[in-house]
């Protein structure tokens, strides 16, 4: 057997690694520095002491004093938490600090094998007291450890606080089944410790677990595992009744269903895709005959269903409480049938959703609906109707076991380590059942064994159950972390007087985990009671006959006992396995009820079957079974009468259901004869495949000549060669086949033929040709009319197309539409008919419609060579379409509600408005309602017309109020591919009031809310107008709900969100979030404010350099001649890259980079397409949070707002955007009936947008009445772009609006359907403020000053003197690759003056006094670096002696003791203390915005993994620089002016239009046409 021996690894010497200069290796570490980094890790005893017991109670662990994880950003590189100084400080201290979150935990991980190479020893918290403590490196195990506790606990509080909470809102029913839950759950909290490992599914679920059963958290695999089993337990208890008689029942772990998705799926069922499973539980259903199998599926990542099989009657379905979210789950369903026919031979009936099953109302309560469903199903437990009750009923139930003795253990830690559970070892054991291992997850244990061998790590042989899967000679080890991953380790080592806990083998755990246990011998009781108890082995003790306790041995024992009773009964799978036995023996044999007949030809010395069969019936004869016994049929005729005879039937489907199968699968003529290969040996002596193609003809006409059956493929029967022809008729029943054809049925060959599966349709092309018959394949086609294309070329596109749809290959719906118009014109022309009246696949004539709307000019030449409606069709269609009227009126609200009648859809809708410029023209406009003229596009509405002479009149009035603009009103319906509909469009002048515009709004929301129509969301872009039409509704509004969000910590205001409410419709005020991020944008680079927060700026001229460098993610006209409604360009500069490269090249923009990253964050909280609400929330807060505090800093700096701060607008933006999402998720949330995902980028003006550039690709210039006719074809061209879900390029520049409010990339609509409840949504607050807090450590702000003392703290003056060059460098982050640049500068800026030496005779005497100079400059440039050159070796040399001076000062100055120890003090802010520019790390919040950006930001950027530099050029390179910017310009001009005739051309090939000479040029020219004239008078 081959071992790991750790001894032969060479052992870790510190000399050889530490201190030395070696790199940490980031793969295949030597495990000798894995066990020496592992020991560095272990945490001692007297630290362990400081954590809370596992024995306390949910209530006492919330009690106990344990810090909180902070959610605080940590901008200090990482390196500088380690320290070569060895740990002076005590532990204890950081029982009062907040842990670092987990993500930074998992950096130092990463960075702790480097630094512990280069010599580190201690830990920094360079968070408090400026860095100075010293922490052991065990300091990060330890923190893990405080997370994990954390986490815990504040999974209970949110456990304690959700009982509370049920308790207050139903204390008016104290007799109710929900107050007695509450209490009994009360009790049990009480009864239970807060870790303590459980037994159910032989796994290490714990208490902990169960606490998620109490509240909204997703169930787990481990929850559902354990409802599985403890149903098999109640079945146990009380069997089901299935028509009169007990059923057996299975209820299957997750992992079947996973097995069976991850094998069946792929239609392969091999032991690398879950085979080893699925085999375990196909034995079980089989050997104990199950009726009934239940299995829960995790489908769609987030969702949990319930699965059954009825073997009994062959069917299958599933019961899923989302069906109408999800439809149907054919991930699962589908492998599911593909098993049962695989390895069951089913072919089973697809139930569908027929499985009893509650409806859910929410997103999170779908595992308690699927355990509901299969109790229902398999007890008969009523269906759920309060899931919060039956939450807390699975509670009791499965924390039954977990009950603590009555005595109360102590509150607080004992002074020694303590045990994660209690000292005996009973505490801990598999489930007694049979079915125990069968719930067994995959997953490693807690502990491990010290040596695990290869075989037993490779083995995998079923057969190996010899083990034991709990052993209890393993010793625990140290944790190892050092993956980063985050786990669930227990750090108390097992108390020295008490017996070591049971641990898992690791090799069982793997090989065993969903294998039955057999049978656990015990030591013999009469072992030496002196023996060494490591000595004591296994003994076996000599089982008397009828003792045994082996399940065989019991279920023998059963068996006699039923026979004795006479209550036994043949399962029919024995049954058959004894018939398959005695047919072995003699295949003549025949069964009846009473007797087994055999022929009367076998001779006398036949083989009789075996004593075990015939053992086997004469005990079950002699019972009075109805079992067969075996008896030698008579020869004499006189005891057998003749019976009338008929043809024999052959083998028929009611013989065997797999027949039909098996006939439709294969094309053989029939079966059962010998091999090729056998063939191929006895006549040639070689392979079949080495024969000659005459040989392997001979070969398979020989084979058929040995088929013992053939098969009648259009009589669906088989018949044996040698068929008797005739048997006894049994009229009226079914008359079996003579004996030769039985023993073909029952024949091996025959059943393994009949076992087999057959390929998917798309494999039947690749049929082997031996089973083809082209001569029969050609009858038939021609037969049937299909000759030409049996005998057409196979590589004709026709065919192949042909081919293909049938097979399902192509499923383009377009072109399968046009395939049908042309064979149905061929077919109408064949016929002398036109296409009058047919009917176009919606598809094509969609398509069709579409080329028509962008150019009348393709569609009409695309319509000469395929068929599609004429002009005049589109036209009648067009003109059938509902147009909006004139007015706000009753129809106007009818339309919208007839469509969304049609889409059968009365969900919740957002209404947005927004307005454009229009071609300011009156119009006439017939209405065949009124039977007269309107005149169209005046502001005051349509103007009805008598006569001309009255529209002269009206004209002159008419002039003066031509509207330039026109106003849109828009219906959204929040779900994915949804086009935009129109609802009302109203000319209006360009100034229009508040109050006017307020009663459009009125009389638009307050009739779609009349008519039933959930309007949830008014949305506007970003002006002030708009804005003050959504506080006008607020004030209007019949009532107002109102929602706050307390305060996290003292200084910070609550949060008030007022949701008005319209005849009991709540509505949140919704600002754009795209006109938004312009608007942060635009404020960003204006130029009349300068942003400044603490000691930091953000400006125009740092965005403009950053897009000038190399590698950066902005183009040039994202910041030059840029464009203010450019999407893209807003897009690109606060995405995620720019940030990385801010972060990356400069630091020191503090000021830019948090601006980025808030205003980012909080936009992206409506674009965002996958993120749980929760995190939305933070993102809206936090920026809520951080707005406030800035005011608040320039009001105690009395700096002028209006000069450093954003806009008045948007800072009224923002908070609209805050408190708009606010509203949506409480308007989900709590008034919102089923289960209906969120989407905030739904709810926006975008669609109104999208309207009018839509409108604008087909009509330039419309007016107010080409747009009412051009309605019908938006509809059509907006559902183009919608089904496509495709924006705009990403990368394009100055491109104006790009929509994307249809791209639908990354959608997850379970996790957008779940929402936050009040208590989470405090935690969040909780987390922005403390994120907060370190972003004002950034900008050099103390947090507690600012809110409390009034006025902000100055910096440290060291600060102000401090030189860049003389902090700490940070070599890793220069970049030393250089080919990005072509010269350096001083070598190109020589190319650029030879250049100018060249062409400076051409140049104009200014031009060339110009480049004197700038030649000038550059030498001053050169000399200075010279003279700078020659003098910094002196300072350098004194800088160097002073260093090592302090140097040797350091190491020979006398070791001091550690200071008293005084309460911990934050570090002074950024700036103010020892941290540098050089050392800050953005990295959490760089990963945050790539997380939370949209797919379309993601791909908006320049470039892409690009080398980046430092901006870190000295000042004579940037004047260099500078010198080369102007040669280019000057030498430019110069070639531009001497171009020949480039203007003049320019204006003529483009414009059309030529340039007036002048000068000579125009006195030629009159020269010229007077010469004309006098030579020519007709010229002109």
């Amino acid at each position: 057997m081959l071992d790991f021996d750790f001894t032969a690894e060479p052992p870790f010497v510190e000399e050889q690694w530490i201190g030395v200069g070696k790199s940490y290796p980031s793969a295949d570490v030597p495990l000798g520095v894995q066990w020496a980094r592992q020991e560095l890790y272990t945490i001692p005893p007297h630290a362990l002491r400081l954590l809370p017991s596992p024995q306390l109670n949910p209530r006492q662990l919330c009690r106990f004093p344990c810090p909180a994880v902070t959610s605080a950003f940590i901008t200090v590189k990482e390196r500088l938490w380690f320290s070569t100084d060895i740990p002076v400080t005590e532990i204890q201290v950081l029982m009062a600090r907040p842990v670092p979150s987990l993500d930074y935990l998992t950096k130092l991980d990463r960075a702790f094998g480097q630094q512990w190479f280069d010599g580190a020893k201690s830990i920094i918290d360079p968070r408090f007291n400026d860095g100075r403590d010293r922490f052991p490196l065990w300091t990060l195990a330890f923190w893990r450890q405080l997370h994990q506790i954390a986490k815990h606990k504040r999974k209970w509080e949110q456990t304690l606080r959700h009982v509370e909470s049920l308790k207050r809102k139903h204390h008016n029913d104290p007799g109710g089944a929900m107050c007695e839950t509450v209490a009994r759950v009360e009790q049990r909290l009480g009864q239970i410790s807060w870790k303590k490992l459980l037994s159910y599914a032989s796994t290490t679920v714990t208490t902990l677990d169960l606490a998620e059963l109490v509240g909204t958290t997703w169930l787990s695999d481990d929850h559902i595992n354990m409802m599985s089993e403890y149903l098999m337990k109640e079945l146990e208890k009380k069997p089901p009744i299935r028509n009169g008689k007990p059923a057996k029942v299975l209820i299957a772990a997750v992992e079947l269903g996973n097995a069976i998705k991850g094998s069946a799926s792929k239609n392969r069922f091999t032991k690398a895709d879950g085979a080893g499973i699925l085999e375990r539980y196909e034995k079980l259903i089989l050997s104990d005959n199950i009726d009934e199998l239940y299995i829960p599926f995790h489908v769609h990542s987030n969702h949990w269903i319930a699965g059954y099989v009825d073997f009994s009657k062959e069917r299958f379905g599933y019961g899923d409480s989302l069906r109408q979210l999800f439809g149907t789950p054919h991930v699962v369903m589908n492998p599911l049938r593909n098993w049962l026919k695989a390895r069951f031979h089913l072919n089973p009936i697809d139930g569908g959703s027929d499985m009893n099953h509650a409806v859910q109302v929410d997103t999170f309560n779908c595992g308690i609906y699927t355990g509901n469903s299969i109790a229902h199903a398999a007890l008969g437990i009523p269906l759920c109707e309060d899931a919060n009750l039956s939450r807390l009923q699975w509670f009791l139930d499965l924390s039954s076991e977990a009950v603590m003795p009555s005595e109360v253990p102590p509150a607080l830690p004992s002074s020694s380590a303590t045990t994660l559970e209690a000292s005996s070892p009973n505490n801990i054991h598999a489930p007694d059942s049979d079915l125990s291992n069968l719930y067994s997850p995959p997953a490693l244990t807690k502990t491990h064994r010290t040596r695990v061998t290869i075989q037993e790590l490779l083995n995998d042989d079923d057969d190996n159950d010899t083990m034991s899967i709990w052993t209890s000679d393993a010793a625990p080890i140290a944790m190892n972390i050092s993956s980063g991953a985050e786990q669930d380790f227990d750090m108390f080592p097992p108390s020295p007087s008490a017996p070591s806990s049971p641990t898992l083998s690791l090799k069982t755990n793997i090989n065993n985990c969903f294998k039955r246990k057999k049978a656990q011998y015990k030591p013999s009781s009469d072992a030496s009671s002196d023996s060494n108890a490591s000595d004591t082995g296994p003994r076996f003790k000599r089982v008397k006959p009828g003792e045994g306790q082996s399940r065989s041995a019991k279920a023998e024992r059963k068996q006699r006992q039923a026979l004795k009773t006479g209550t036994y009964r043949v399962k029919d799978t024995k049954l058959q396995r004894w018939r398959d036995t005695i047919r072995e023996l003699d295949p003549s044999v025949e069964f009846d009820e009473k007797e087994i007949r055999r022929a009367a030809s076998n001779p006398p010395n036949a083989k009789r079957p075996s004593l075990f069969a015939l053992g086997f019936t004469k005990s079950v004869t002699k019972s009075g079974s109805s079992l067969p016994t075996p008896k030698t049929k008579s020869t004499s005729s006189a005891t057998i009468p003749s019976a009338p005879e008929i043809p024999c039937p052959g083998i028929t489907p009611q013989d065997s259901k797999q027949l039909e199968a098996y006939l439709d699968r294969t094309a053989a003529v029939g079966g059962g004869g010998k091999s090729i290969s056998h063939l191929a040996l006895v006549w040639f002596g070689c392979k079949f495949s080495e024969l000659t193609p005459e040989q392997k003809d001979q070969i398979l006409v020989d084979q058929i000549k040995t088929h013992t059956w053939s098969n009648y493929h259009k009589h669906r029967r088989v018949f044996a060669v040698n068929c008797q022809k005739t048997v006894p008729d049994h009229s009226p029943k079914h008359s079996p086949a003579c004996t030769n054809c039985r023993a073909v049925l029952n024949s091996k060959k025959f059943q393994t033929a009949l076992r087999r599966q057959g390929p998917d349709d798309e494999n039947y092309s690749r049929t082997n040709f031996m089973w083809r018959n082209p001569v029969l394949g050609k009858i038939y086609a021609r037969v049937v009319g299909l000759k030409e294309i049996i005998e057409a070329p196979n590589d004709t596109p026709c065919l192949k197309y042909a081919k293909g749809a049938l097979k399902g290959k192509y499923k383009n719906e377009v072109f399968s539409g046009l395939m049908e118009a042309i064979v149905t014109e061929g077919d109408r022309k064949a016929e002398g008919k036109g296409m009058q009246n047919f009917h176009y696949a919606p598809a094509w004539d969609e398509l069709a419609h579409i080329i028509k709307i962008h150019s009348t000019r393709a569609f009409n030449a695309i319509s000469e060579y395929l068929p599609m409606r004429s002009e005049r069709s589109f036209r009648e269609k067009e003109s059938r379409e509902p147009k909006i009227p004139m007015e706000i009126c009753d129809r106007t609200f009818e339309l919208a509600e007839s469509h969304l009648k049609k889409l059968n859809y009365n969900g919740p809708v957002g209404l947005s408005c927004d307005d454009t410029q229009l071609f300011s023209t009156l119009k006439l406009y017939w209405s065949k309602t009124d039977d007269c003229h309107y005149l169209i596009g005046a502001t005051d509405g349509p103007i009805r017309v008598l006569d001309p002479d009255h529209m002269k009149e009206v004209l002159a009035d008419a002039q003066k109020k031509k509207a330039p603009k026109v106003r849109v009103w828009v219906l959204t319906i929040p779900a994915p591919k949804m086009t935009p509909i129109v609802i009302h469009a109203m000319p209006i002048p360009n100034t229009m009031n508040v109050p006017t515009l307020l009663g459009y709004a009125k009389d638009i929301l307050f009739g779609l809310i009349q008519r039933k129509i959930q309007v949830i969301s008014y949305a506007c872009d970003g002006t002030q107008t708009e804005r003050s039409v959504q506080r006008l509704l607020i004030k209007e509004a019949s009532e107002c709900r109102r929602h706050t969000i307390p305060s996290p910590r003292a200084g910070i205001s609550e949060i008030k969100i007022e949701i008005p409410v319209f005849f009991g419709q709540p509505v949140a005020m919704i600002q754009d979030s795209k006109h938004a991020l312009k608007t942060f944008r635009n404020n960003l680079f204006s130029g009349a404010r300068l942003l400044a927060f603490g000691n930091f700026t953000a400006f125009y001229e740092q965005i403009r350099q950053m897009a000038g460098e190399t590698g950066t993610p902005l183009y040039p006209r994202d910041v030059e001649r840029l464009d203010k409604q450019d999407d893209n360009a807003a897009t690109r500069l606060f995405c995620g890259n720019t940030l990385e490269y801010l972060n990356k090249t400069h630091p020191d923009w503090v000021g830019t980079i948090t601006y980025l990253f808030v205003f980012g964050d909080l936009v992206d909280a409506y674009q965002n397409r996958n993120l749980p609400h929760s995190e939305h929330v933070r993102m809206v807060i936090r920026a809520r949070y951080y707005l406030e505090a800035w005011e608040s800093y320039l009001n105690h700096c009395s700096l002028p707002k209006s000069r450093y701060l954003i806009s008045r607008e948007a800072i009224d933006v923002c908070r609209f955007m805050v408190e708009g999402y606010l509203s949506l998720l409480y308007i989900h949330r709590d008034s919102i009936d089923g289960v209906l995902p969120l989407l905030p980028w739904l709810h926006s003006s975008e669609a109104c947008e999208h309207v009018f550039g839509m409108a604008r690709k087909i009509v330039k210039d419309f007016s107010f009445l080409d747009f009412i006719y051009m309605l019908p074809k938006l509809r059509v061209a907006i559902r183009e772009a919608v089904l496509r879900a495709q924006a705009s390029d990403t990368r394009a520049q100055a491109a104006g609006y790009n929509h994307s409010y249809f791209d639908n990339t990354g959608i997850d609509p379970l996790a957008l359907a779940s929402f936050p409840t009040d208590d989470e949504i405090l935690q969040e607050a909780l987390d922005a403020s403390e994120e907060l807090d370190s972003i004002l450590l950034l900008l050099r702000i103390d947090p507690f000053q600012q809110r409390f003392a009034g006025v902000p703290a100055l910096p440290d003056i060291r600060s102000w003197f401090r030189d860049q060059d003389d902090v700490e460098s940070d070599t890793s982050s220069i970049s030393s690759d250089t080919s990005s640049l072509d010269l350096p500068p001083a070598n190109e800026l020589l190319a650029w003056m030879e250049r100018a030496e060249q062409v400076a005779a051409k140049l104009p005497r200014k031009e060339r006094n110009r480049t004197m100079e700038l030649a000038l400059s550059s030498v001053a440039l050169n000399i200075e670096e010279t003279i700078r050159a020659d003098s910094t070796y002196a300072e350098r040399e004194q800088e160097t002696y002073a260093q090592e001076y302090v140097q040797l000062r350091d190491h020979f100055a006398p070791q001091q003791l550690p200071a008293v120890r005084t309460a911990d003090d934050p570090s002074k802010p950024f700036g103010q203390g020892a941290v540098t520019t050089r050392q800050l790390n953005f990295g959490q919040m760089v990963s945050l915005r790539m997380r939370h950006q949209t797919h379309h930001a993601a791909l908006s950027t320049r470039t892409h993994d690009l080398p980046l530099h430092e901006n870190s050029e000295d000042g004579t390179t940037k004047m260099r620089r500078q010198i080369i910017r102007e040669y280019q310009k000057i030498l430019r001009e110069a070639e531009d002016t001497q171009a020949v005739g480039t203007g003049g051309e320019r204006a003529l090939r483009w414009k059309g239009e030529v340039r007036a000479a002048t000068g000579n040029s125009a006195n030629a020219e009159f020269v010229a046409a007077d010469t004309a004239k006098q030579v020519c008078p007709s010229f002109d």
